[in-house]
């Protein structure tokens, strides 16, 4: 089994969801962007089914630990909230992923930079991210209502496509978006 099956695998049945609320508390003070699935769900009026919480990576001070992982899974540990780590250091991670905190309902993805996380998604219909006090937002290149445009290419892509053209059907495709979805004012990679 590979990273890939780990964080594809739901091991969290059971165990309460985590709201926005606490997800945002527990990162409180960090460089954090919830982009993706979430804030696509909620453009589109649909139930999340989770929330992906990507972390700017900050190394400890004095090198002992791992810097601001150490500081959030004790905030999780403090709220009891249950997680499973995938440590991901050394390993030939295709979107620069250090480790991954799953949590149910949320997972806190830690990684070196932020920066061109929009263009790391695998499809235009992924490239929403959750602008606090303004909601989500399309930060994409291409416009969603031409279709679903495949970003990246390799066999995890390939095994989603199906899923994310029937996503694209239900959100864009049987409901026409009345304007034209292609970038935004925040350029392009600025997130």
């Amino acid at each position: 089994m590979n990273i890939s099956d780990l964080l594809t695998n739901d091991m969290r049945v059971g165990y309460p969801k985590v709201p926005l609320e606490i997800a945002q508390t527990l990162l409180k003070d960090q460089h954090y962007h919830i982009a993706g699935g979430y804030p696509r769900d909620l453009f589109f009026g649909v139930e999340p089914k989770d929330i992906d919480c990507w972390i700017r990576w900050v190394p400890p001070a004095d090198g002992i630990g791992r810097g601001n992982m150490d500081v959030i899974e004790e905030r999780l540990e403090s709220f009891g909230i249950y997680f499973e780590e995938f440590n991901m250091y050394g390993t030939e991670d295709d979107r620069h992923r250090l480790a991954v905190l799953r949590c149910p309902g949320l997972d806190l993805i830690f990684m070196e930079t932020l920066d061109g996380l929009i263009e790391g998604f695998d499809f235009n219909i992924n490239q929403f991210y959750l602008e606090p006090g303004l909601g989500p937002v399309y930060v994409g290149n291409t416009d969603l209502n031409l279709g679903l445009v495949q970003l990246r290419d390799d066999e995890r892509v390939r095994e989603r496509r199906a899923r994310m053209q029937e996503k694209w059907q239900s959100h864009v495709g049987a409901h026409p978006m009345r304007q034209e979805l292609t970038g935004s004012f925040y350029g392009n990679g600025v997130i």
